[in-house]
């Protein structure tokens, strides 16, 4: 907002088709793991992180276009929410390389152990993400 101001800009109520794509893919993948489990997370964390990216990606964007109109305190602006953005990346690349990645692959031995033995289901691994 803070940036649109500097540049005597309103901020539009036009809804941008790619975010929305976006985010009913991820609403369609967690549909398909109706049952709380680390693998659910991980389809949530993936669908998170394909927004932050494309976030990541038009903050970048627009940093380098305010740079080359020579919007010095706009490209500062956006150069700070683009960090956060990517921050927010790496929160949860970590979360999910510490906690999350770790309980769904002990869930999938286990499953996995089940059907060496005979039991469990047939077919292989869920798509994760």
């Amino acid at each position: 907002e803070q940036a649109m101001e500097k540049l005597s800009i309103r901020p539009g109520r036009k809804v941008c088709e790619a975010m929305r794509g976006l985010v009913e893919e991820a609403q369609h993948e967690i549909e398909e793991h109706d049952e709380k489990s680390p693998i659910l997370d991980l389809v949530i964390v993936a669908g998170m992180q394909r927004i932050e990216h494309y976030e990541i990606a038009a903050y970048g964007t627009n940093v380098a276009l305010a740079e080359a109109l020579g919007e010095k305190q706009v490209a500062k602006l956006l150069s700070e929410t683009l960090e956060e953005e990517k921050q927010t990346d790496l929160k949860l690349t970590e979360v999910t390389q510490k906690a999350i990645m770790p309980e769904a692959l002990a869930g999938e031995e286990e499953e996995g152990g089940d059907e060496r033995r005979g039991g469990g289901r047939s077919g292989g691994r869920r798509k994760a993400a």
